[in-house]
C-alpha cells in the first residue's frame, strides 16, 4: 500500500508538470499550423512563378526568331544595296576628287545704293513737276481759237512750252540726284537724257489731259501720280493696284531710268516704246481739246 501510495503521488507530480507544459505544446502547435500554411502558400505562388518564367522563356524565343529573321532581310537589303552602289573608274575618282575639292565661285555684285530708289523718285517729281506745269500754263490758247490757224498748228504750237518747261525740269533734277550716288560719265549722260525725255513726255500726256478734259483730266494726272507711288513704295499692294500701275506711263519711265543705271538694255526699248505711245496719246488729246473748244466758240449765241 505503501508503495502504491507513492507511485500515486508520482502519478500525481508528473500529471501537475504535463499540465505546466501544455500551455506552450498547444502554443507550439499552433505555430507549426500556420508555419505550415505559409509553405503552401509559398509553394503556390513559387507554383505561379514558374509559369510565368515558362510563358517568358517561350516569348523570349519568339522574340529571338524574329530577330534572327530581321537579320536575314537586313543583310539581303544590304546585299542589293550593295549590288546598286555606283563604282568608278580611277579617272572618274580624279575628277570627282577635284571638283568637290574646288568650291563654288560666286562673283555676287552687291547694287550700288540709290540705284533702284533713285529713278523712282525721279519719275515722281518729273510726273509732279509736270501736273503743276499744266495747271501753270494754258492748255488751250482761246485767242488763236477764232482765228485762220488750223487745229493741228494751234495743238502743236500750245504744247511746246510745255514740253520745253518739262525737258528742262528733267535736266535739273536727274543732275541733282545723281549727287547721291556714284556713277560713271556714260551712265549719267545716258540718265540725265532720259531724264529730260521722260519729262517732255510726261509733260506732253498732262497737258493732253487739261487740254481734253480740263479739271478732271488734272484729277486723273494726280491720280495717276498717287498709284505710281504706292506701287513704287510698297511691296503689298493688291493686285489691282499693281496691274494698272504697270499700265501706266509711269511705269515705263521707271524702267528707262533704271536701265540707264543698271545696264538693262532689254527693258530700254519697250519702254522707249511705251513713252512713244504717251506722247501719241498725250498730242492727241491736246489736239481734240482744241478741235472741241473750237467748235463751241463757232455756235452762234
Amino acid at each position: 500500500m505503501r508503495e502504491l501510495a507513492a507511485g500515486a503521488r508520482r502519478v500525481a507530480e508528473g500529471d501537475d508538470a504535463l499540465a505546466d507544459v501544455m500551455p506552450s505544446l498547444v502554443a507550439g502547435i499552433g505555430q507549426a499550423a500556420a508555419g505550415a500554411g505559409e509553405v503552401s502558400a509559398g509553394a503556390s505562388a513559387s507554383s505561379s512563378g514558374g509559369n510565368g518564367a515558362a510563358v517568358g522563356a517561350e516569348e523570349l524565343s519568339q522574340g529571338a526568331a524574329q530577330l534572327d529573321q530581321g537579320a536575314a532581310d537586313l543583310s539581303s537589303r544590304l546585299d542589293e544595296a550593295s549590288a546598286q552602289l555606283p563604282t568608278y573608274s580611277d579617272d572618274d575618282i580624279a575628277t570627282l576628287s577635284t571638283v568637290v575639292a574646288e568650291p563654288v565661285v560666286v562673283d555676287a555684285e552687291t547694287p550700288r545704293s540709290g540705284i533702284q530708289s533713285i529713278p523712282l523718285f525721279t519719275m515722281i517729281a518729273l510726273w509732279l513737276g509736270a501736273i503743276v506745269t499744266a495747271i501753270a500754263l494754258q492748255a488751250v490758247p482761246t485767242r488763236r481759237l477764232l482765228s485762220g490757224t488750223g487745229s493741228l498748228t494751234i495743238a502743236g504750237r500750245g504744247v511746246v512750252a510745255t514740253i520745253a518747261v518739262c525737258a528742262g525740269q528733267g535736266l535739273v533734277t536727274a543732275a541733282a540726284v545723281l549727287l547721291a550716288v556714284e556713277v560713271t560719265p556714260l551712265e549719267w549722260v545716258a540718265f540725265v537724257s532720259a531724264a529730260a525725255v521722260t519729262g517732255a513726255v510726261f509733260g506732253l500726256a498732262n497737258h493732253g489731259l487739261a487740254a481734253a478734259f480740263g479739271g478732271a483730266g488734272r484729277l486723273a494726272a494726280v491720280l495717276i501720280g498717287v498709284i505710281a507711288l504706292a506701287a513704287g513704295l510698297a511691296s503689298t499692294v493688291p493686285p489691282v493696284i499693281s496691274g494698272i500701275a504697270a499700265a501706266l506711263p509711269t511705269a515705263a519711265a521707271t524702267a528707262l531710268l533704271r536701265g540707264t543705271l543698271t545696264g538693262d538694255v532689254a527693258g530700254v526699248a519697250p519702254a522707249l516704246i511705251g513713252l512713244g505711245l504717251t506722247a501719241a496719246a498725250g498730242f492727241a488729246l491736246a489736239f481734240a481739246g482744241v478741235a472741241a473748244r473750237r467748235r463751241l466758240r463757232s455756235l452762234p449765241t
